[in-house]
């Protein structure tokens, strides 16, 4: 089924939904120059799909990492991996909905919420967006749950995390190595075990 595309309001000749054979060139040509995350190359068939599978057109994916390239490297650098790229959402993303009617019809919607802000779902959107565009994997979440994605503690001796109820970190994971998650309503959180009682 095709991704329907999200346009600017302006753009009423762009097309309807993303091309995927252009998806895939436009992730070929990021990679070959080096503008990706650098695990992108080891991401497997299942991760990659959460990585291409945005509304945004191509362009907008190589206009955000030319923005966080140029206007906030240090999101890019970032050695706490929870907050890599997606810092940009706490440093620039204003939380408000008062400037949201300034919204322009020839930005996309994720220039827009950039330029004036949004909350929940806004800021959401565009952390899952610049995860994306960093080829970074992201997934679905509750709306008001940031994309945090290696926010959980993974078992001793592991490498694995987890967000979103997802596995992040090297590709050869497995699930027996994280601990038991629990999905509440707007976050993911470790489950802790039932005490023990001693019969005595």
């Amino acid at each position: 089924m095709p991704v329907p595309q999200s346009n600017p309001i302006a753009a009423t000749d762009a097309p309807a939904t993303v091309d995927p054979l252009h998806r895939y060139l436009h992730f070929e040509k990021a990679y070959l120059a080096g503008e990706l995350d650098p695990a992108f190359d080891r991401l497997s068939t299942w991760d990659l799909r959460m990585v291409v599978n945005g509304d945004e057109p191509d362009e907008v994916l190589a206009w955000g990492r030319e923005m966080l390239r140029n206007y906030r490297p240090d999101h890019i650098l970032d050695a706490n991996d929870g907050w890599r790229y997606v810092g940009i959402v706490t440093s620039d993303v204003k939380y408000g909905s008062g400037d949201v009617k300034h919204d322009r019809p020839e930005l996309q919607q994720y220039q827009n919420i950039l330029m004036n802000g949004g909350v929940c779902g806004r800021r959401a959107f565009f952390g899952r967006f610049i995860l994306r565009a960093s080829g970074y994997r992201q997934s679905h979440a509750p709306a008001v749950v940031m994309p945090l994605w290696r926010t959980a503690r993974p078992k001793a001796g592991s490498s694995t995390s987890v967000a979103a109820g997802e596995l992040a970190g090297p590709v050869d994971r497995t699930t027996s190595e994280v601990e038991d998650v629990d999905r509440t309503a707007t976050s993911w959180r470790l489950r802790k075990p039932a005490p023990t009682r001693n019969p005595t």
